[in-house]
């Protein structure tokens, strides 16, 4: 398979399923979560799932924002970070590697800190974080995107 075959470019964002969604369940509160983006990757017959997480900072800097700031507030605030780890750990607990990267930014203006999440629990969310220019992280994510191996049907073989 070629570089873009059965892939597409990002477009604007469609929230049309978020709407739905939202629609269906009214005012109930969802039991679900989304994932902004998965990366299947395949290398010499084994598999690893790439999750990412996009967090807009909105009222402090991408660098000075951590999830860690919501442990000690409302559960509801760190549900998604404790279900997206829960989801990492499922795969491994398979024996499929997998990774959990967060994603802070505000603008293409201000510095970007990629996190990959190395441990929660209840007390606390450890990350490795790399603050950079929007511009190293922009490279760095073509870069990924670019280079990713492997195809999902390739995956879908070894399983």
């Amino acid at each position: 398979m070629t570089l873009g075959e059965g892939s597409k470019p990002i477009s604007k964002s469609d929230d049309a399923a978020k709407d739905f969604i939202r629609q269906s369940l009214g005012q109930d509160f969802t039991r679900g979560f989304d994932i902004d983006s998965i990366y299947c990757e395949v290398n010499e017959g084994s598999i690893r799932w790439t999750l990412f997480e996009f967090l807009k900072c909105e009222s402090v800097t991408p660098q000075e924002s951590h999830p860690k700031r919501y442990w000690n507030g409302r559960a509801a605030n760190k549900r998604k970070f404790l279900s997206l780890w829960t989801l990492r750990q499922s795969l491994i607990k398979a024996n499929v590697e997998s990774r959990l990267l967060l994603v802070n930014y505000r603008s293409s203006e201000l510095p970007v800190k990629l996190m990959e999440v190395v441990d929660i629990t209840e007390e606390a969310i450890k990350t490795k974080d790399q603050v950079m220019t929007f511009q190293a992280w922009s490279t760095w994510f073509r870069d990924f995107n670019k280079n990713k191996l492997g195809s999902t049907w390739e995956a879908l073989k070894l399983l």
